[in-house]
This record gives structure tokens, sequence and C-alpha cells, in this order.
């Protein structure tokens, strides 16, 4: 898995924005949220990349499902009252 994000991050953005790409990285980040801590330095490799094109992503018809999909996978709670959910300290080393 590691060498796979290696392997595309490079490529990331425009595979976000194809019609079929969108959902394999929407897939990936899905796989990559479910263990966090191995999965850690992929990550954040991902949202590096990723961060650059935040507008461009946001505003286009395939690429903002994988903005959509990394928020989802690392949403604090459903509500202000309950704990963060497993996982979303993954994001809070970053930010």
């Amino acid at each position: 898995m590691k060498q796979f994000v290696e392997s595309i991050l490079s490529s990331i953005v425009e595979i976000s924005m194809d019609v079929h790409g969108t959902r394999a990285i929407q897939t990936l980040i899905e796989v990559l949220g479910k263990d966090p801590t191995t999965y850690h330095d992929e990550l954040i490799a991902i949202a590096h990349e990723l961060e650059h094109y935040i507008f461009e992503l946001s505003t286009h018809p395939n690429g903002n499902h994988v903005l959509q999909a990394y928020l989802l996978a690392f949403k604090a709670s459903e509500m202000p009252d309950e704990p963060d959910t497993e996982g979303t300290e993954c994001l809070a080393i970053y930010t």
C-alpha cells in the first residue's frame, strides 16, 4: 500500500479529477483511513499533495468527491457533544 501511494502521489490531483479515478482515490482514502496509525505517513503525504489544489478540487465535479471522502474519513464526531471518533487524531498532527 505504501509503495502504491508513493507511485501515484505525483498524479493524485489529475486522478482525482478523472471520472473513474475519483472513485479509486476515494476508495484509497477510505482504506487508509481504516488504519490511520499504520498509514499515517501516506495520509499526510496525500493531504500535502491535495492542499495545493483545494480550490480546483472543490469546484471540480469529480475532484470535490475526493475532498469529501477525506473529510468523512476523519470527521471528529457526529454531534458536538460526542467524543471524537478514533483516528481523527491523525489529522490533528497535520494541522
